[in-house]
């Protein structure tokens, strides 16, 4: 029940705060007990003079006559407290100070330089441009996004100015305050700009942090978003390993020169509740592409086996470590419903909304439709902790690490030690592929004493989560795209009918024929992750028409659709020209190989590298089962291989005897001989990871 007042107290009756029940309190338990028992003394006396008690009870009991007690309430408990509302309650606190000091006397200063309280503010009364102009000084915003200008003003140089204002209204000369003290009153002035600081909170984290702070300060803790279930979130980010690694180009007189990256990337996505890495990616891109974005997601939700390591023949896999799918089959490809990215990454990701919402089920949540706030680390900080905890642990414990700021190499050269060393950026993706395992497998603090793989199965052990997996016809059709293409050619243009599909020209022997679709549109069905020479073409009804393969100078190589891209803006860029009759993707690994490793390797070179490796795993992946049963497919064989050794002989012995030349010329010049190549070819090899090893292949 409300306690208003039955008597009529000036700026209160009128008000919310008559009722004293609801005025602002305080934990009474931090005072001490002489301090307490004073409080209540005056709270209870107010409390029954607000409930109209006689006065002269009120003084006999709590020893507080009525004009103090008006006092109290009208000078204290009903003053503004800086928070927006009345002391109420916390006025009562004795030597608490409610109403600025002001000085009625004039200054004096004794021998021990005492006697200055409340000169500052008697100043600031007595001069109030001097006031007006601090102030716009202490809140003043620099405004550096696009004019060149101090980044802040310290608090010394707003001494100096107020020093100097004071000067020329003549108080050095009179000797006034603050010229007569020992430290011309810093100490007040350092004071009063930290008070001005505190009244405009929204100036200060402008001042102190600029936008970002600001963007930062609005951003929740994630209370008013918790997750309820799992997979209900993941968090999907990007982050530059913090290391430098090489990469073995072969030369043409034989052996391999290390050459620096640029950078490598790490995609990874992460689940909130689980704390389960569910998969990462790793690109040599600069920056990252869409297509590493899609692949990180297939990875995602697809089977996971250890690599094979090449830089040991110890396994650092520890017991249990891996990626879902080591649980079991039902735990292959599990669906989430939401994706928070970061803004910097939704940019890329664009194209991938389709495929999260028709394939996992899931929807982005960037900054333009959800909570998320561009480039800020704590709306994933899961996945912010999970990458400081990759370099802790990880790859800033080598030798070759950068570190996390410009002074950790502490006399090191990372450089120098990769290509000293030859730290190949497989061995990179072997560690970290053997890290996030690890991390998958070991005790979590925050999942009672599980890790992370383990929660998740014991959340579905005990029916509290039930998974859903996506189809695995979706799986296969993340890189598929389709697209409507004009068929060109024909009888009026004198050409068989062929269709331009990403920079190259398709075409087969059945669609050669339908002279009757020139000049209709037909759709193309493409996989952006695999061998683009092939592509499907079908009629706008859906019947299929024909597998259609690239013409040249794209038809050699086995490429994706990314190095094809890569190389196309290469050559409109003038740094790579093509002559006739030769392979786009095979000259251009040549030009690379053959400038010695003079330049940093361009993606396109490492892109194409990279798929012709997958494309050899991927044709020495046949079980041990499967034979040749046709006896005319195993004489073609042979024939084949035949002359293939004829023709290696060949070559062998061409090289032999253009590194003896080589040689002879050399030592005419006392230079050392080159091996021959055979030699020179198994000394490099044996350097090299097998990775390197299959490209020969």
């Amino acid at each position: 029940m409300a306690s208003e007042s039955t008597r009529h107290i000036k700026g209160l009756s009128d008000t919310i705060w008559a009722d004293f029940t609801i005025w602002p309190g305080f934990d009474e338990a931090s005072l001490a007990p002489d301090k307490l028992a004073k409080f209540l003394n005056r709270k209870e006396a107010i409390k029954a003079y607000l409930s109209g008690s006689k006065v002269a009870t009120i003084r006999k009991e709590y020893g507080i006559s009525e004009p103090q007690i008006y006092r109290l309430i009208t000078e204290r408990c009903i003053c503004d407290h800086p928070d927006g509302q009345i002391y109420g309650w916390r006025a009562l606190i004795p030597q608490i100070r409610i109403v600025q000091f002001k000085r009625r006397t004039p200054i004096v200063i004794n021998q021990w330089g005492h006697g200055a309280v409340g000169a500052f503010q008697t100043l600031l009364d007595t001069y109030p441009d001097v006031r007006e102009v601090l102030h716009k000084k202490i809140l003043k915003v620099p405004n550096t996004r696009k004019k060149l200008g101090m980044l802040s003003i310290s608090k010394r140089s707003i001494w100096l100015w107020f020093l100097q204002s004071l000067r020329e209204k003549g108080l050095e000369i009179k000797g006034e305050w603050p010229f007569n003290t020992k430290t011309n009153g810093y100490h007040s002035i350092i004071k009063y700009i930290d008070r001005v600081l505190h009244e405009n909170p929204g100036k200060a984290i402008l001042i102190h942090g600029g936008n970002e702070l600001q963007r930062k300060m609005q951003a929740g803790d994630g209370v008013d978003r918790p997750v309820h279930r799992p997979f209900q979130r993941v968090e999907m980010d990007a982050h530059k390993i913090d290391g430098r690694f090489t990469v073995a180009i072969p030369l043409l007189e034989g052996g391999y020169q290390n050459v620096l990256i640029h950078r490598i990337w790490v995609i990874v996505i992460i689940e909130v509740v689980t704390r389960l890495v569910l998969g990462y990616h790793m690109s040599l891109r600069k920056e990252i592409s869409k297509e590493d974005v899609l692949r990180v997601i297939k990875k995602s939700l697809s089977p996971w086996a250890k690599k094979k390591l090449h830089h040991t023949d110890k396994d650092f896999y520890i017991d249990g470590a891996g990626f879902p799918s080591v649980l079991g089959k039902q735990f292959v490809g599990i669906c989430w419903d939401e994706t928070s990215i970061d803004g910097a990454l939704a940019e890329k990701a664009k194209v991938v909304t389709e495929v999260l919402k028709n394939s996992v089920g899931s929807i982005l949540l960037t900054p333009k439709n959800s909570y998320a706030i561009r480039r800020t680390k704590d709306d994933r900080p899961f996945i912010e902790s999970f990458f400081n905890k990759l370099g802790i642990f990880g790859f800033q414990k080598i030798s070759n690490t950068t570190g996390n700021y410009p002074g950790a190499t502490k006399g090191r050269d990372p450089i120098g030690v990769a290509v000293a060393s030859e730290f190949q950026y497989e061995y990179a993706e072997e560690l970290l592929d053997i890290i996030i395992a690890n991390y998958n497998a070991r005790i979590h603090s925050r999942l009672s004493g599980r890790s992370p793989l383990q929660y998740l199965q014991y959340l579905v052990l005990s029916k509290t989560f039930q998974p859903r997996v996506i189809d695995p016809q979706h799986l296969d059709t993340f890189f598929s795209y389709r697209k409507l293409c004009m068929v060109k050619g024909g009888l009026d243009a004198g050409k068989r009918p062929y269709v331009n599909f990403e920079n190259g020209i398709y075409t087969s022997p059945i669609l050669g024929q339908r002279l009757d679709l020139a000049g209709k549109k037909i759709w193309i069905t493409a996989d952006s992750d695999s061998d683009s020479r092939v592509i499907k073409a079908s009629s706008l009804t859906g019947e299929h028409i024909d597998n259609l393969r690239v013409s040249p100078p794209w038809n050699r190589v086995p490429h994706n659709f990314e190095t094809r891209r890569l190389i196309c803006g290469l050559i409109r860029q003038g740094k790579f020209s093509l002559q006739n009759q030769q392979d786009a993707v095979e000259s251009y690994i040549a030009e690379v190989e053959a400038s010695g490793g003079k330049f940093p390797p361009h993606p396109a070179y490492l892109t194409a590298r990279n798929f012709l490796v997958q494309s050899n795993d991927t044709i020495h992946q046949v079980p041990d089962n499967e034979t040749i049963q046709s006896d005319m497919a195993s004489n073609e064989t042979n024939k084949s291989m035949e002359s293939r050794i004829i023709d290696n002989t060949e070559d062998n012995a061409k090289s032999r005897s253009t590194t003896k030349n080589n040689a002879a010329s050399r030592n005419k010049q006392n230079i050392a001989p080159h091996t021959s190549d055979a030699t020179a070819h198994t000394q490099n090899s044996a350097s090299l990871p097998p990775r390197r090893k299959a490209e020969n292949k």
